[in-house]
């Protein structure tokens, strides 16, 4: 794995610690919009908002439901959270698409991210059919 896709990986994790709980609950996520005044909190699907807090609990949930396991069950946590994880960044990265990005370096940011993050959740969906 190159450098250039070890950076888009652990930025599109980032991306997607917003999205993990909101693709749980959501399967098509409604277009988002946000205005100047909003510009620290993060617009979800359900048009609520969610500031830093939010997706500190979010990222909390996430570990929470790996903590107290080991071996296949902690493998399994992780996997069963890290798929929508990734989801949601590639939810993301559709949506500015979507949006008609002006900004050249965006679009090509967000094809990777889905690029890279679908390959990876199929390979993560290969690996819990193992269990």
């Amino acid at each position: 794995m190159n450098k250039n896709n070890i950076i888009v990986g652990i930025i599109a994790l980032l991306i997607g610690i917003t999205g993990t709980n909101i693709y749980r609950s959501s399967s098509e996520p409604e277009q988002m919009t946000m205005k100047s005044s909003q510009a620290n909190t993060h617009m979800m699907p359900d048009g609520s908002m969610m500031g830093a807090k939010g997706m500190d609990s979010m990222m909390d949930d996430m570990t929470t439901n790996m903590k107290g396991k080991s071996g296949k069950e902690l493998e399994k946590a992780f996997l069963s959270d890290m798929i929508p994880h990734h989801q949601g960044a590639v939810d993301m990265a559709k949506l500015l698409l979507q949006d008609k990005s002006i900004r050249p370096e965006l679009v090509k940011f967000a094809n990777a991210i889905i690029s890279a993050q679908e390959s990876e959740i199929g390979q993560m969906k290969e690996w819990l059919k193992k269990y």
